[in-house]
């Protein structure tokens, strides 16, 4: 649902927010550069959502929307609604990030603008595949298609967001090739480009979901260190350390990674973000013995209507995973069955989840087994081989658990190896 619109600034003033105005942009408006006053806006907006600050990014970007409010075609106002866009496709606002996106596009192709085009492109795309829409894979192939034409950094972000789409359509293969191909650009512009520090760290939910964990907690620190503490990426990378740290049995560490990952969601707000650190969270706590907490959690994430969203890439697992074991565990998975009915995303994160809530879980493992998601699929084997177990069908257990049992003991797992042998002991 769109949010209100500001008033439009009168007397040539910027419309008020809660926090202290930005000076330059008021000197912008006295000297009549309204377009110049916006892309002060958007700048600040920008330095506000790196930082996490969420509220205050989109008190910028509604000060900006105002400003350009009955300014004429200009470059400027192509450049700031292309920004706009990608805020909103940042915050899962599809429509209204489709919406924007467009009427830079059309701005942008009237005035000659390559790059605004291909960043235009790159918002729309990444927005409707986010809604659903698989043919947004176009927009965002044409994106790259125009940077490399005109040797535009643009094309790494192009890259960057092909990864997000290609990671929350389960084509996982093809989304550690985009990170591939694009640092392979990067490196042509000699790596300083800002984007090019997202796009590197896409290399860890890439190696996490391989199988190549601690070359993954490498690059997580090298993250943590460049990042610093508030930085978005942190976020992400606290959670999958914390997720490698709990399946070693590094239990108190692990906790400490979804907390201090959860502090820094909550601030930064974007769905991307904020889910995936509620399930975590849920899912350390539940593994931990702490209920009462991982039920809350669980239940904050189903009023957000987590589990029928696209919010999941750059993250390990996808909320919808945790989601689902959490919610079995209190006997809850019908909850979870009925939200993803309503998902207007069906993906196979969304499919698996459906099938471990009607307790398929051989169904869910081939799901994760045929995107090639080998924690998910060893995980998900893991809690099946309990399954068959308690119905007697130990043959069928035995097989489940030497497969869950050959990823855990070649990532050093322990927590799940020693369930794993546990239960493989049952089986005779």
């Amino acid at each position: 649902m769109p949010r209100p619109k500001p008033p439009a600034p009168r007397d040539g003033k910027i419309p008020p927010s809660a926090g202290p105005r930005p000076q330059v942009g008021e000197a912008l408006v006295a000297l009549g550069d309204r377009e110049g006053a916006a892309e002060a806006e958007i700048l600040l907006a920008d330095v506000q959502w790196r930082a996490g600050h969420r509220d205050d990014a989109d008190e910028h970007i509604d000060r900006a929307v105002a400003l350009l409010e009955d300014v004429p075609s200009s470059p400027a106002k192509a450049r700031v609604l292309s920004e706009v866009s990608r805020f909103h496709m940042l915050a899962d606002r599809d429509e209204e990030a489709i919406r924007a996106g467009r009427d830079a596009l059309a701005l942008a192709t009237a005035l000659g603008l390559d790059e605004v085009r291909a960043h235009a492109l790159d918002n729309i795309g990444s927005a409707r595949v986010r809604s659903g829409d698989i043919a947004g894979l176009d927009d965002l192939e044409r994106s790259v298609e125009i940077a490399q034409q005109i040797g535009s950094t643009e094309g790494i972000r192009g890259y960057n967001n092909l990864f997000v789409a290609f990671w929350l359509t389960g084509s996982l293969a093809r989304a550690a090739e985009s990170v591939a191909a694009g640092l392979e650009v990067a490196d042509r512009f000699g790596g300083a480009v800002g984007i090019a520090r997202w796009l590197a760290y896409q290399r860890v939910p890439v190696a996490y979901c391989q199988g190549r964990w601690d070359e993954a907690l490498r690059l997580i620190e090298e993250t943590l260190d460049e990042a610093g503490q508030f930085h978005y990426l942190s976020r992400w990378a606290l959670e999958t350390r914390g997720r490698i740290r709990l399946a070693r049995s590094d239990t108190l560490r692990a906790v400490d990674d979804a907390k201090k990952g959860l502090g820094l969601a909550r601030e930064a707000k974007d769905p991307q973000t904020l889910y995936p650190a509620l399930s975590f969270a849920a899912f350390a706590f539940l593994s931990t013995g702490r209920h009462t907490d991982a039920e809350l959690l669980a239940d904050e994430l189903l009023r957000l209507n987590a589990a029928a969203g696209p919010a999941g890439a750059s993250t390990p697992a996808t909320p919808v995973f945790d989601l689902a074991w959490v919610l079995a565990a209190f006997g809850r998975s019908g909850e979870l069955a009925e939200a993803v009915e309503r998902s207007k995303v069906p993906r196979p994160w969304t499919k698996a989840a459906g099938a471990i809530a009607r307790g398929e879980l051989l169904q869910a493992a081939e799901v994760y087994a045929g995107i090639g998601h080998l924690p998910n699929e060893a995980y998900t084997r893991l809690r099946a081989a309990e399954q068959l177990v308690a119905e007697g069908r130990l043959t069928e257990a035995d097989e489940q658990l030497r497969k869950a049992l050959s990823f855990f003991r070649s990532v050093r797992a322990t927590r799940y190896v020693n369930e794993g042998e546990t239960l493989l002991a049952a089986t005779g």
